[in-house]
C-alpha cells in the first residue's frame, strides 16, 4: 500500500496578528479574540458568512465570550477584491462601525458583481455620505491600513481566505492556532470552547 497522502491540517500551529485599529465584533476585553482575514470575492469567505458564522454570533460574540476582528486580504487574482477592502473601510470611516458591519453584509449577498459602480451603489444604499466616501476612497491612508493587513496575513502564515487566528489577546496581539478555509461549525465551537475552559 502506498502512503498516506499529506494533507494539510485544517487547525495548524500557532500565529501571532496584530489587531490594533481593526474592526470588530463583541466585547473588547471578550476572553477569546478570532481574527479573519477576509477577501469579500472569495466563495469560502462568503460560505463561512452565511453559515457559521451566525452560530458563533449568537453562541459566543453575543454573549461577551469571544471578540470577532476581520483583516483583509484581497487576493490578486480577484479583480475587485481590493476596491471592496477599500471600500469597506471607508464606509468604516465615514459610517462608523454599523455601516461597516452592514457594508460587509451587502458585498457577500452580491458577490457576483462588485465592480464599483455596484458597491457604490450598496454603500449609498447603508446610507454613508457619498461625497466623504468618495474622497476616502482615494485617500492613500486607506489603502495603506489594506496593505498592512495583506503584511499581518503573510507574517502570521496566511496565504488564503478565509484564514483565522483563533486565540488570546495580549494588549494588541492576538497569538493563537491558525484554521484554515470554511471549516464547519464544529472545527470553529472545538477550538473557541477548549480556549474558554483554559482562561477561566
Amino acid at each position: 500500500g502506498g502512503g498516506a497522502a499529506l494533507v494539510r491540517p485544517a487547525v495548524s500551529d500557532t500565529a501571532s496578528v496584530n489587531v490594533n485599529g481593526a474592526l470588530s465584533l463583541g466585547k473588547a476585553d471578550a476572553p477569546v479574540v478570532m481574527v479573519e482575514f477576509v477577501d469579500f470575492q472569495c466563495g469560502f469567505c462568503r460560505k463561512f458568512h452565511l453559515s457559521t458564522f451566525d452560530t458563533l454570533r449568537s453562541r459566543y460574540i453575543d454573549t461577551g465570550k469571544l471578540r470577532y476582528v476581520l483583516k483583509n486580504l484581497p487576493l490578486s487574482f480577484h479583480r475587485h477584491a481590493h476596491g471592496s477592502a477599500i471600500a469597506a473601510r471607508c464606509a468604516a470611516d465615514v459610517g462608523g462601525s454599523i455601516a461597516y458591519w452592514r457594508l460587509v453584509d451587502a458585498l457577500f449577498l452580491n458577490q457576483r458583481n462588485l465592480s464599483a459602480p455596484v458597491v457604490e451603489r450598496l454603500v449609498e444604499e447603508i446610507g454613508v455620505d457619498q461625497i466623504r466616501f468618495g474622497a476616502c476612497v482615494n485617500d492613500p491612508r486607506i489603502a495603506a491600513l489594506v496593505a498592512k493587513d495583506v503584511e499581518e496575513a503573510a507574517r502570521a502564515g496566511i496565504t488564503g481566505t478565509p484564514g483565522f487566528v483563533v486565540g488570546t489577546a495580549n494588549g494588541d496581539v492576538v497569538t493563537g492556532v491558525r484554521i484554515r478555509g470554511a471549516q464547519p461549525d464544529a472545527v470553529f465551537t472545538a477550538k473557541i470552547d477548549g480556549l474558554l475552559k483554559s482562561v477561566k
